[in-house]
């Protein structure tokens, strides 16, 4: 009786991750978080209060300035890493903001 009280149990508590699970991916989508790349103004919107370190790739050249005034408008700077394997951009970033 006790292994099928302690399968019930496990059962009910998959049950209610699978609808927590559900009702995170609904409001995920309903914020336009789903099946859609995020730009970085979005992304830093939704977490750049979280204690995380951000490393952010410049891929494109000409994006340098808007990166930064990103970063900073958002307080990031002193957790933010900006990489890129072009050293063009590294410059470019590091001329436009030189304490980032």
């Amino acid at each position: 009786m006790g292994q099928k009280m302690d399968q019930m149990k496990m059962i009910n508590q998959l049950r209610k991750a699978q609808k927590e699970l559900k009702n995170e991916i609904a409001s995920l989508e309903k914020n336009g978080f789903c099946d859609k790349i995020v730009t970085l103004e979005e992304f830093l919107q939704k977490f750049s209060f979280r204690d995380l370190t951000f490393a952010i790739e410049l891929k494109e050249s000409g994006v340098e300035g808007a990166v930064a005034d990103a970063i900073f408008s958002h307080g990031i700077e002193k957790k933010c890493i900006v990489t890129s394997f072009s050293l063009d951009r590294l410059a470019a970033i590091k001329a436009y903001a030189p304490n980032l």
